[in-house]
């Protein structure tokens, strides 16, 4: 977990900070991935319940996944 803590401060994808009343803050947790390896995810299950749903229509059969490996 440090280490992709470390790895995501330095790409300058989260930033540390001190909770405060005026703020969102989220909390990170690592997922296994198929090769053993860990990811860092971000749960934002809490802000999700602030924002509005959006409908959408799938144009096609096209699916994909989106997975940012670390540079």
């Amino acid at each position: 977990m440090d280490r992709a803590i470390a790895n995501l401060l330095a790409k300058g994808a989260v930033k540390a900070v001190q909770p405060q009343d005026d703020q969102f803050t989220s909390t990170l947790f690592l997922a296994e991935k198929d090769n053993g390896e860990f990811r860092p995810v971000i749960n934002l299950r809490a802000l999700n319940r602030f924002l509005g749903k959006e409908s959408f229509k799938m144009e096609g059969d096209f699916m994909m996944k989106l997975d940012l490996k670390d540079a």
